[in-house]
């Protein structure tokens, strides 16, 4: 049986949005009967999912989150399972030589790279995959540096604790240049994507990284409405 994990950007999801918008975004989730969900851009106000700041400054009322849920193993007749909040972990990537090889601006320290921070989600493995969920800066060269930054550390850190992982989300880059990118790892090896736009004006910004590109597949969810509720698409990661 497939294991699966979707993420969603859902702009600015918060306590004001409209019931009938949380309830169509609920209803194309549940439709994917992904195994865990992850999301990014909800307000901290937000009360259709737990929202998780994770952040590396100072907390205040105006900073996007995420959210993450996975699904109760519940018997038939019951066709969708109810979703309970996973727990996200704050990570810090730390600088290795294959990004420096790079010589992006803005030195060693990720956190001077990016406010938002990556997280780790559900505090053990998804399916067999560890999986890290990430909210990139909205500049595309900005974005391109932390994306970078990230795969490298986790490109090296599981060398030496070998497990498969998974990066995925809102990257603000698209991947041709993420792929051109000069550190010392060659990021299109690692990059999964649909190879379809995933943002309103035509862009494809949501996909994913894996040390593990010919088990995991990605794919980018077909709905009638697509920017009805967001304006970003739904995707989906899919593993055996």
């Amino acid at each position: 049986m497939d294991n699966s994990f979707m993420f969603w950007n859902l702009q600015r999801l918060g306590a004001s949005t409209d019931a009938e918008v949380v309830t169509g975004i609920t209803a194309i989730a549940s439709a994917q009967q992904a195994n865990a969900e992850g999301y990014c851009e909800l307000t901290t106000a937000c009360t259709a999912m737990t929202p998780h700041n994770i952040t590396y400054r100072k907390e205040t009322s105006h900073q996007l989150c995420y959210s993450a849920r996975d699904y109760a193993q519940l018997p038939s007749p019951i066709v969708y399972p109810i979703p309970t909040q996973l727990a996200l972990t704050r990570i810090e990537p730390e600088s290795t030589a294959a990004y420096e090889q790079a010589g992006y601006d803005g030195g060693k320290n990720f956190k001077n790279l990016c406010d938002r921070a990556p997280a780790y989600v559900g505090g053990g493995l998804i399916g067999g995959v560890n999986v890290f969920i990430f909210h990139a800066p909205a500049h595309a060269d900005s974005a391109e540096r932390a994306v970078a930054f990230i795969a490298c550390y986790l490109q090296d850190y599981y060398t030496t604790n070998p497990a498969p992982w998974l990066l995925i989300g809102d990257l603000n880059v698209e991947p041709k240049q993420l792929a051109g990118s000069k550190v010392g790892i060659s990021l299109e090896d690692y990059i999964i994507s649909s190879g379809q736009p995933t943002h309103k004006k035509g862009k494809e910004l949501d996909y994913a990284l894996t040390n593990y590109p010919n088990a995991i597949k990605l794919k980018r969810v077909h709905a009638n409405k697509r920017f009805e509720y967001s304006d970003h698409i739904p995707i989906v990661a899919v593993w055996g």
